[in-house]
């Protein structure tokens, strides 16, 4: 029999047709019976691959290194840095190491201003050094090479270029150690130009200060997670010294892990 004359013979015997269509109703739903688990475990597998992908995920922890300031640094910037660092370890190991100076020289006073965390340091003041042992990304997400640099303190500029960045305006600018000679400040403007040498692009690179009301009064250095920032905050005290006054150990809290919301 044709499939033509097959069609029409089942057409001639509705009750032939009507159990035909039944028997194939029964057989796709004990098809779709046996399959489904085995659909949505593989939808559960997918979900939590996504889930372990995310920032959040990732662990970071710090610990103090007893290791002296690199030999790549010239020799006052060197010298001018306090014993022992803050190694910032990530999910693949050591990612980089931070040096703060052994005090960092300030304003006698200073007032008050908005969005501005630290407004007694100096813009262009030397402030530290890092060694970065595996490529990352600074607060605008741009990779940072291995390599030896300086920081320096800044405050990004109030035009509409940089509004929403950040809450506050205070800034580790980073420069490569070749480029930063001595303690003097640098000016604004050739800070900017020293700290686009890091990735050669059109950006300098930094990494973001934030105001160190009520962060836990710790000893050494401290990682901390802010959730809703998704940031990884190191919490350290480095000496202030104002004119010939006597150094005075001042709370601080870098972004060493995050990016700005215009990033």
């Amino acid at each position: 029999m044709t499939e033509s004359n097959h069609f029409l013979e089942e057409q001639k015997n509705p009750m032939n047709w009507s159990n035909r269509t039944h028997g194939l109703i029964l057989l796709f739903a004990a098809t779709f019976l046996v399959t489904a688990p085995s659909t949505a475990l593989t939808s559960t597998s997918l979900s939590a691959g996504r889930a372990s992908g995310s920032a959040t995920a990732q662990t970071y922890k710090v610990e103090r290194a007893d290791i002296s300031p690199p030999e790549e640094l010239a020799a006052p910037v060197r010298e001018s840095m306090a014993p022992g660092a803050a190694r910032i370890i990530g999910p693949d190991g050591p990612m980089f190491e931070i040096w703060f100076r052994k005090v960092v020289p300030v304003k006698d006073a200073a007032g008050a201003e908005l969005g501005i965390a630290y407004p007694r340091i100096p813009g262009g003041t030397l402030f530290g050094a890092v060694r970065v042992l595996q490529e990352f990304r600074d607060y605008r997400r741009q990779r940072i090479k291995p390599g030896v640099y300086t920081l320096r303190y800044a405050l990004h500029p109030t035009d509409g270029n940089h509004m929403g960045i950040s809450d506050y305006r205070d800034f580790l600018m980073i420069v490569p150690a070749a480029a930063d000679q001595d303690l003097a400040p640098i000016a604004f403007d050739d800070l900017m130009q020293r700290s686009r040498k890091t990735t050669g692009g059109t950006h300098p690179c930094a990494l973001s200060l934030l105001a160190a009301e009520g962060a836990a009064e710790s000893p050494g250095f401290t990682l901390t997670h802010d959730e809703a920032s998704d940031f990884w905050l190191l919490h350290f005290s480095v000496p202030w010294q104002a004119g010939g006054g006597a150094p005075s150990p001042t709370k601080m809290v870098l972004v060493v892990v995050g990016f700005g919301p215009e990033a």
